[in-house]
């Protein structure tokens, strides 16, 4: 009989609670427990599908209206190459059934990406619960099942790649080339993780490694030449760095680590010292010395960068302190990242005992973030009483969550 727990492992030194070999009987399973994870969470997306924001405007209007024309046409100053891939296959869809269909491209896209997490070419510990961790997380749940937010999934496939060993036959250049290429045009990603791909080509000193830098310095001008000429974002005005450190503790340590209400009980001053705490606490453990420390150092300063870019663009210093559930996309990746950290952390404890306590910790962490696990479901916004009118090439005012009203203008006639 096979064991599936990531916990039973042959007896192995510091690191054989974390599973840190997956034999190939296993990935599958982990992989499918991913999906199950979705579906318990997100189950609405499944039984009654709808367009998610930009879902609907640009992607599917665009797609409708303009076909594979629309297929590298920039949006807020960058590339989103799958969304609009996924827009234009689905188009010869009935309008009425195109939202089931996003949702399946993104849960396909999605399970390609936690699978990179179970990679035999990835050394790191507890590969499972890398797994896991990325639908697992605490989250509002916008990111997931969706086309307009796979970006932020598919830049934790590039982080992958980059902490993957070297490709060395051709079935793995093609993984890692495709990955690069498709998720270094669909966001900004590929911009901010280019200087890490040549750290590794430096410190690798490898052909394969440079090749790999090189591939993604490709997207990464694409993106950053339409960054570059896209005319700049309203700026709200000056920063308020004590509100932006009272969110920041809110929404990354804090969460993680206690749920989320708790930390707004606490108040300010409580959870901006306690994530401070917390933070220079994975900070210390990730710079360590240890068998997995450049891994450590390479999550380490993505981390940073994600939430750098997410501070620059979403500007959460103006967001309110008690408020957890808007913007929580730009703090998707950090949060993974984190949970990332604490794995392979906990795997290169010393002694037993250490590692006992913090997997300890970990689970009741779990068990505070629980209660929102399961995701509410979208208000329904009756998306198949327009579609007929929208397959019929008419002018349309579509309801849209997260509240929108969305034209979809009449189709030329051909």
């Amino acid at each position: 009989m096979l064991a599936i727990s990531p916990f039973s492992v042959p007896q192995r030194p510091a690191v054989a609670v974390f599973l840190p070999r997956v034999r190939a009987d296993y990935r599958v399973f982990w992989v499918a427990a991913a999906a199950v994870v979705l579906v318990v969470r997100k189950t609405d997306a499944f039984t009654n599908p709808q367009f998610w924001a930009e879902d609907f405007s640009p992607f599917f209007v665009d797609a409708h209206i303009s076909g594979p024309k629309a297929l590298l046409s920039p949006y807020n100053g960058y590339l989103h190459l799958l969304p609009r891939l996924i827009a234009w296959l689905a188009s010869p869809l009935h309008p009425s059934i195109q939202p089931a269909a996003y949702a399946l491209a993104a849960l396909g896209v999605t399970l390609l990406v936690v699978a990179q997490a179970l990679s035999p070419r990835l050394d790191l510990p507890g590969k499972p619960w890398l797994a896991l961790a990325m639908v697992a997380v605490p989250h509002t749940g916008e990111i997931f099942l969706n086309v307009t937010n796979l970006q932020w999934i598919t830049a934790l496939g590039l982080l992958l790649t980059l902490l993957k060993r070297d490709p060395e036959n051709a079935a793995e250049w093609a993984v890692d080339v495709t990955a690069l290429v498709v998720a270094g045009l669909t966001g900004p990603f590929s911009v901010l993780l280019l200087p890490l791909f040549l750290v590794r080509g430096y410190e690798r000193r490898t052909r394969a490694a440079w090749i790999i830098a090189a591939v993604v310095a490709g997207p990464a001008a694409v993106q950053l030449s339409h960054l570059w000429s896209a005319p700049a974002f309203y700026s709200p005005g000056a920063w308020n760095a004590g509100n932006l450190l009272g969110v920041l503790a809110v929404r990354l340590p804090m969460t993680l680590a206690i749920g989320e209400a708790w930390p707004v009980k606490l108040g300010y001053t409580w959870a901006v010292s306690l994530g401070g705490a917390l933070v220079a606490g994975w900070i210390f453990l990730s710079a360590r010395c240890g068998r997995w420390r450049e891994a450590r150092l390479f999550l380490l300063a993505a981390l940073a960068l994600f939430l750098a870019a997410g501070i620059k663009r979403g500007r959460p210093d103006t967001w309110a302190f008690y408020d957890t559930f808007n913007g929580d996309r730009y703090f998707y990746g950090p949060k993974v990242i984190a949970l990332w950290l604490v794995v392979v952390i906990i795997a290169e404890l010393r002694s037993q005992w250490q590692r006992t306590v913090g997997i300890i910790v970990v689970t009741l962490a779990f068990a505070a973030n629980l209660p929102a696990f399961r995701i509410k479901p979208l208000p329904d916004l009756r998306w198949a009483s327009y579609s007929d009118r929208i397959k019929a090439g008419e002018s349309v005012e579509v309801p849209i969550n997260p509240g929108w009203k969305v034209v979809c203008p009449a189709k030329p006639a051909r």
